[in-house]
């Protein structure tokens, strides 16, 4: 027969060994979490500087395109101001490619 001892152990609550098996488990996991954690980080940082990048260099694509096709037209590059008869400054050369950043309005 079994002794009063034996039967109380089989009926108790089973305890939570500490195994190295179980700390390497837990360590991988928690590693592939931060693991994906720090590559989703990088996504975002990422995509923010090309973001930011894009809306930088667009205006500076159209000035260059303003610039060149200025070019085109009068064989060179607008003067850096265009002055009266009396030699004081009336614009610079930004008014002279507004109407090929389609300002013409502006112009």
């Amino acid at each position: 027969m079994s002794s009063p001892s034996q039967g109380a152990d089989s009926r108790s609550p089973v305890r939570f060994r500490f195994t190295l098996r179980r700390l390497l488990f837990w360590m991988a996991g928690w590693g592939v979490v931060f693991a994906s954690i720090a590559y989703l980080a990088n996504l975002v940082t990422d995509a923010r500087r090309h973001a930011i990048a894009s809306v930088s260099q667009g205006p500076l694509n159209q000035l260059t395109l303003a610039l060149h096709n200025y070019h085109d037209t009068f064989g060179s590059f607008p003067p850096a101001y265009v002055a009266d008869a009396a030699g004081r400054p009336i614009h610079s050369w930004r008014v002279l490619i507004l109407p090929y950043i389609e300002q013409r309005g502006l112009y």
